[in-house]
């Protein structure tokens, strides 16, 4: 029955395709592990159902996250098919989608997620997943393209597995999580990696395990140079999952696969490129703090030509038209190569900030979108800005074109003073939920004249320690470079302003800053 489980590759490209992600003799070993934790552990199923029903809801929950969860969305409807022709599967009054459905929904109630979240299907497998393999210490790798929540969805199943002092009654009846984080770059060493794991080995030997559970998480896991086996130290210290279970739990998150060495030794967790459905619950999760998209029945208005519409309408014309433009492989060629989904939620979440959302009705200026659009799908040509510009006025207010393009253009501001705005904004008391992102200018120039425009503008002060600037001599010391990272993070640390200039050596060192996860 295992082997019927195990899709078969029929075609040349299938196997090309997989060739870098297959199942092996650990998958079959933690099917059973899985089950056993399911069964006594983590008890999802009905605890009134019979001994019977347990036992196939516990085995059914094993094989979707060794087996289902690793596929992308083709392949998943194919093994749904094909686990529902399986003779003790018919006639069965939960399948296996309902099961795993119902399961994932379980633990979602459980976990307090923060407002502004959109609660959708990615991010919900996300820390389903986290917390099954933390607890059952499973080694787990989520594998994603940027901005479909795989760190988002880690740091709130950390912040909410706190034992005891769990703020929702899922939690308090389940081990304290306590994480041990590591950074990748591309230049990570197989010894730093190594010492997250011996203090977190540590940690977990000198702690109860029934209250207790340390987990490793390895953020940006696909970072560091193959080549260089950085990586490999991994083999070590997670081969204890086939002959004796490891002490600590492992998480790494990846935007691409790893060499079948390491996978092989993880359970995976796939995350495609956000469909339009999970991109209108985004929207209207980040816009309208709902998840149900199907009775919001609110009003947008657009203030400056008294338009209005349905909120779904509104959310559904931001997604069609991000959708457009990141599939235009003609027109907007340059634009999936440039932007992603988390400029997209930023530029939702600008919205938002900068709307009227205490009526009835949701209150917003052209003025607002053009901002926001600024802010988050800049860093373009100009022309390519105002072209981007165009295309979501377009699709907002369809009627008068040249109308609307006037409109766009009156709005759109000089480069300048976007720069100006966004080095003073401040983060409101109400807007907590908001996080303002770091600012990257591009200065094509060799001789740092964007400082000199910005200082002479009263923009920035380079007088005091917010300038950072390598010499950019070969012979730079390790020192200096040490010295400068230090004094970035502690700036941050701090909350000042940090300006960076010719630090292309050790951006590497700031992935953690750049990510937003910067953890005093």
């Amino acid at each position: 029955r295992m082997k019927q489980l195990v899709p078969h590759l029929s075609r040349k490209d299938d196997a090309v395709d997989r060739s870098r992600s297959v199942v092996s003799l650990r998958d079959i070993q933690r099917v059973f592990d899985l089950f056993r934790f399911f069964k006594n552990d983590f008890v999802l199923a009905d605890k009134e159902s019979s001994a019977m029903s347990q036992h196939r809801h516990a085995m059914l929950l094993a094989i979707a996250v060794v087996y289902y969860l690793r596929l992308d969305r083709k392949s998943r409807l194919d093994f749904i098919v094909l686990i529902g022709t399986m003779p003790m599967e018919k006639d069965q009054s939960t399948n296996f989608l309902e099961i795993l459905t119902s399961s994932i929904n379980t633990v979602i109630e459980g976990t307090a997620i923060p407002d502004g979240v959109a609660s959708t299907i990615g991010i919900k497998e996300n820390i389903f997943m986290t917390v099954v393999c933390s607890l059952s210490r499973t080694p787990l790798m989520i594998i994603g393209p940027p901005g479909c929540s795989k760190t988002l969805a880690v740091n709130i199943v950390i912040d909410n597995a706190n034992g005891e002092e769990s703020r929702t009654e899922f939690y308090r009846k389940k081990p304290r999580i306590q994480h041990f984080h590591y950074q990748c770059s591309k230049t990570s060493t197989s010894n730093e990696v190594a010492s997250v794991f011996d203090r977190a080995i540590q940690r977990q030997d000198n702690v109860d395990a029934s209250r207790q559970q340390c987990l490793v998480f390895m953020d940006e896991a696909g970072l560091p140079e193959e080549e260089k086996e950085s990586l490999k130290v991994l083999h070590y210290y997670l081969e204890g999952q086939v002959s004796t279970k490891a002490s600590v739990a492992y998480v790494a998150i990846t935007n691409h696969v790893l060499d079948a060495a390491k996978s092989n030794r993880c359970v995976s967790l796939l995350r495609p490129e956000a469909n339009h459905e999970e991109l209108l619950t985004i929207a209207i999760g980040v816009l309208f703090n709902t998840t149900d998209i199907s009775c919001d029945v609110r009003k947008v208005v657009i203030e400056e030509t008294q338009t209005s519409m349905l909120a779904i309408e509104f959310a559904t014309r931001l997604c069609h038209t991000y959708t457009r433009l990141i599939r235009d492989e003609k027109a907007f060629k340059w634009f999936e190569t440039f932007f992603g989904l988390r400029d997209f939620i930023y530029f939702l979440k600008a919205i938002k900030r900068r709307s009227d959302t205490s009526g009835p009705s949701f209150t917003i200026y052209l003025k607002t979108i053009v901002w926001a659009l600024q802010r988050n799908f800049n860093g373009c040509e100009f022309y390519q800005l105002k072209r981007v510009v165009h295309e979501f006025l377009l699709c907002i207010l369809p009627g008068d074109r040249n109308r609307t393009m006037n409109l766009a253009d009156n709005l759109i501001k000089r480069p300048i003073e976007v720069v100006r705005e966004a080095l003073s904004l401040e983060e409101e008391p109400e807007s907590l939920s908001y996080k303002s992102r770091y600012k990257l200018i591009i200065d094509e120039s060799d001789d740092d004249s964007i400082i000199r425009l910005l200082e002479g503008d009263g923009l920035i002060d380079c007088s005091g320690n917010s300038l950072f600037k390598l010499s950019g001599m070969l012979e730079d010391s390790e020192m200096e470079r040490l010295a400068l990272v230090s004094g970035v993070k502690f700036a941050a640390l701090q909350g000042r302003t940090a300006l960076l200039s010719q630090t292309e050596a050790v951006n590497e060192s700031f992935y953690d800053l750049f990510n937003q996860h910067f953890r005093s």
